[in-house]
């Protein structure tokens, strides 16, 4: 690992005297602070240690953990102030925090303001299945809470399956159909029809078990998604949707294999 600075840090360079300030989710916490070269030299910085502060002031959390993240250059003499990231433990409770960051003999307080961030992650994000019209497809997925609050999580009923390239397809029929004594009007009630009749109706979505109480905080659950395939699929062809779990999306490819036994694989 590359060294975090060079120089002595309180000696060569320091941070500038105050309170900094940083504010958003575990990950991505932003302020801003200004360096001291007060050498000779050139010197490069890109963190710096944080630790609890010796009083815990009422109101307010302490961290443990946590670092200033910068990737800074600094010219001999040079005063800068730059974007520092605050980098907060994943799952950190939303609240507010103090913590103390030692450069020598310096002591700065760094207050942080931690917001809430609800995120899961899913996994597999991409599943590719095989079957034909009533076939049911059960396929194993993980749910991981990565933010740093409970969430609930919403059912879900269907997901809409659309034939790729189904609309160039459906043209291309639909003009190989016209005659040349057909209307613009007699092709474009013939294309629309074409349209809806492609048009294949959503499959159904059931997963279990069946959860009542919102995922903890870095709670990882392994579900099974049971699906339902449609009528009307056509034996040769693709068609492709994705699957909300809350905000995060599983996109979805079924190929049409025409059989009557059903395989899946999860890509």
């Amino acid at each position: 690992m590359r060294p975090a600075f060079n120089g002595e840090p309180g000696k060569d360079w320091y941070l500038a005297e105050g309170t900094y300030v940083f504010a958003g989710v575990p990950g991505d916490c932003l302020g801003e602070v200004t360096l001291v070269n007060c050498s000779d030299e050139k010197v490069r910085i890109r963190r710096l240690e944080t630790r609890p502060p010796p009083r815990k002031r009422k109101g307010r959390r302490t961290l443990e953990g946590a670092n200033l993240q910068f990737s800074v250059r600094m010219r001999p003499g040079e005063i800068l102030r730059t974007e520092a990231h605050f980098q907060v433990p994943p799952g950190t409770a939303p609240g507010e925090y103090d913590a103390l960051v030692t450069c020598g003999d310096r002591k700065v307080r760094v207050e942080a303001t931690v917001f809430e961030h609800a995120a899961l992650a899913v996994s597999p994000g991409h599943i590719r299945i095989q079957g034909h019209s009533g076939d049911a497809v059960s396929v194993p997925i993980t749910i991981t809470n990565e933010g740093n609050v409970p969430v609930a999580l919403r059912d879900v009923g269907m997901v809409w399956l659309r034939e790729r390239d189904w609309i160039g397809r459906t043209l291309v029929y639909a003009l190989r159909e016209t005659q040349e004594s057909d209307s613009y009007e007699d092709f474009a009630n013939r294309l629309l029809h074409d349209f809806r009749r492609a048009i294949v109706s959503p499959a159904r979505i059931q997963l279990t078990p069946m959860i009542d109480d919102p995922l903890a905080v870095g709670q990882c659950l392994t579900r099974t998604l049971d699906l339902t395939l449609p009528q009307g699929l056509q034996k040769g062809r693709l068609y492709m949707g994705f699957i909300k779990i809350n905000e995060t999306r599983i996109w979805l490819e079924l190929y049409c294999n025409g059989r009557s036994i059903s395989s899946n694989k999860r890509g």
